[in-house]
């Protein structure tokens, strides 16, 4: 099949390898769900209707409530998300923000009695 001289041009530039698609939020928050459901979190999205900001998810172990806001790799919250995050431990709540699966560990492993000895854990 001959090429018009435009389509030789495009090709010859590269244009027709696809672009590195970008990490999604939504695959990030996938990993860290499944890391945390493999250690014995339940995880819940959270919604508020009428309220924006909260985070995305609530993970729950042994009475300890976490919330999480997921951000795409490199991303920070918003204002609005980093003002929830900060209402929410002021009263105390366990609230963090993250981009990474690490950070998801990081944060509920603060929080988990039993840390990453199951064998310790006598509900396990």
């Amino acid at each position: 099949m001959l090429l018009d001289e435009e389509a030789e041009r495009r090709l010859a530039a590269g244009a027709h390898k696809k672009k590195p698609r970008k990490v999604r939020e939504k695959d990030v928050e996938k990993k860290g769900n499944k890391w945390a459901k493999a250690h014995g979190w339940y995880q819940r999205k959270w919604t508020s209707p009428g309220h924006r900001g909260v985070p995305d998810r609530i993970y729950v172990k042994n009475g300890v409530v976490v919330f999480f806001e997921w951000k795409r790799p490199g991303e920070e919250p918003t204002a609005l998300q980093k003002d929830e995050i900060a209402l929410l431990r002021a009263h105390g709540a366990n609230a963090y923000w993250g981009d990474s699966v690490e950070s998801l560990k990081t944060a509920l492993l603060s929080h988990d009695q039993f840390g990453q000895d199951e064998e310790s854990d006598p509900l396990a």
